[in-house]
């Protein structure tokens, strides 16, 4: 990841912590359900502690392996939709469980470098000579598990191919856990 992708990443985790201390974890007050377990009314992680999007999102795992480093690959779930950036920012407003500081969740364009960092195995000199002159667009944000932890979700329009030969209208979500402080 790049120096300002990280510092985006950190103003997300410590906006989440303070958004967690003063909603005065709420999850841990409202206890367990009749079941005696806790509240299931959050998605949780399959696998690999990160959650599963809804609505029309197909997991793609080939995208963990373009951006993230072996030893943080647990951490990662990448997600794949044929919806432009746009009706995915448009759906996501309403999902009270995604955090709001200022910045997040607003389109920008970036190089390759800055979009997907060089942490993974893909070759950023082919990924860039993919986008050549295209922009790669990106919002990213931080989102509440509702058990007290942190993702980060980035969302990037366009996208690689499996093949890394041409590029996907749909947008690629990428989720990374960030580990408790």
């Amino acid at each position: 990841m790049t120096r300002r992708a990280l510092l985006v990443l950190a103003v997300f985790v410590v906006a989440a912590r303070v958004a967690a201390g003063m909603r005065g974890d709420v999850d841990a007050q409202r206890g367990p359900d009749r079941t005696g377990t806790a509240d299931q009314s959050q998605p949780l992680a399959t696998g690999s502690n990160v959650a599963t999007p809804t609505g029309d999102w197909r997991e793609d795992p080939f995208y963990v392996d373009l951006i993230a480093s072996r030893a943080r690959r647990a951490d990662y779930r990448a997600f794949v939709t044929a919806r432009p950036l746009e009706a995915v920012l448009r759906d996501l407003a309403a999902d009270a469980s995604l955090l709001r500081p200022p910045g997040a969740w607003t389109p920008e364009s970036l190089g390759t470098a800055d979009a997907f960092g060089d942490d993974g195995e893909a070759n950023r000199w082919t990924v860039a000579r993919l986008y050549g002159g295209v922009a790669v667009q990106v919002a990213r944000g931080p989102r509440s598990d509702g058990l007290g932890g942190v993702e980060n979700w980035t969302l990037v329009t366009p996208y690689p191919d499996r093949t890394l030969r041409h590029l996907e209208r749909g947008t690629l979500l990428l989720i990374a856990r960030v580990p408790p402080l």
